[in-house]
């Protein structure tokens, strides 16, 4: 099974050829470059249960998948992502586990009562052993050093295999259609995303702390909505190009996750009931939108959407107005097009 992580910078180190790259990409920052055990230091409290170190990971066997949990994932720190290939992991019950910390269980307590072999992937998480990251099949920089949004630069470095096959160390923004107008609708939306933010951080006594954890989402966040398409692109095509289509999708719908993103939040700090989280998880999973029958359609008939009481392109049976049409209704022809590029 493939799974998403992200953890923070020293967590590079569990791989040579990670290494490397991360400690290029800090000298060029002009940072010091200090060894650090990838493993982390100090005590583990879930080692004991668990036989091993762990790292909390979230299902992304494919972009729609990945963007979902990690929209609804709490991560570790924002300046590495990993996707690991692991049939050795522990499933853990989301919704049980946030509801044992918010009763003040302590982490193994928390840990043991959720675990659940029989959990749904919509609401699972992952323990894995962190020496899984040893073999990652893609680590990349979130942001090292560089503006993810405004900058000359996108994604400074990542990596798409152990072996540094496909080694990518600057994507400009200039590698795909239309990306002048996804990064300037990108920034409007962490814009946006800030005020909501702060909010959630005032439970943060400390503001320094605070403004840290606002800073970090805000990086996370642009990641996802501009990284992590490319990065399954990459992947998919098996090749250092990608198709825009899944970022220009996402400026009509991101509005609508973000929503999500917040619900998240407040679910998380509030009962943690089962049902609101499922409602949660299936709208942000209606509103990431990939699918290709649609793309088929779009295609084939000079980029027109199907009319409303037409039956949707992507085999739901039902009409479009009561399926996709709800997501695309504002996307104009001219943004299909560059969509999907005849």
């Amino acid at each position: 099974m493939l799974f998403g992580t992200f953890q923070p910078l020293f967590r590079a180190n569990c791989n040579p050829t990670f290494k490397e790259l991360k400690d290029s990409a800090l000298r060029a920052t002009g940072a010091d470059v200090r060894p650090q055990d990838y493993k982390g230091t100090g005590p583990e409290p879930l080692e004991a249960l668990l036989g091993y170190r762990p790292v909390w990971c979230f299902p992304a066997r494919d972009f729609h998948e990945a963007f979902v949990h990690a929209l609804l994932t709490a991560p570790n720190a924002p300046d590495l992502f990993f996707l690991v290939e692991s049939d050795d992991y522990v499933r853990i019950d989301k919704v049980k586990h946030y509801a044992a910390i918010g009763c003040d269980a302590d982490t193994v307590e928390g840990v043991r009562a959720s675990t659940d072999p029989n959990c749904s992937d919509a609401r699972s998480e992952f323990l894995l052993p962190v020496e899984s990251l040893e073999t990652a099949k893609l680590m990349a920089f979130t942001a090292s050093g560089a503006d993810p949004v405004g900058g000359s630069t996108i994604l400074p470095a990542c990596i798409i295999g152990p072996d540094g096959k496909y080694q990518i160390t600057c994507i400009p923004p200039e590698c795909y259609a239309g990306a002048s107008a996804q990064l300037a609708w990108l920034q409007t939306l962490l814009d946006r995303m800030r005020p909501n933010m702060s909010a959630m951080a005032g439970i943060i006594a400390d503001e320094r702390e605070a403004q840290e954890k606002i800073d970090s989402e805000a990086i996370r966040l642009g990641f996802m909505f501009f990284v992590m398409p490319l990065l399954y692109g990459f992947m998919e095509h098996d090749a250092n190009t990608a198709d825009p289509g899944t970022m220009l999708l996402l400026q009509h719908t991101g509005r609508h996750l973000l929503g999500c993103y917040n619900q998240i939040g407040r679910w998380s700090y509030g009962d943690c009931g089962e049902e609101p989280y499922m409602e949660i998880f299936q709208d942000a999973w209606d509103h990431v939108v990939t699918d290709e029958m649609i793309a088929m359609y779009v295609s084939n008939h000079n980029y027109r959407l199907p009319g409303r009481n037409e039956t949707c392109p992507c085999g739901s049976g039902k009409k479009f107005k009561k399926c996709h049409g709800r997501i695309y209704k504002h996307v104009d022809a001219a943004t299909m097009a560059l969509i999907y590029p005849g």
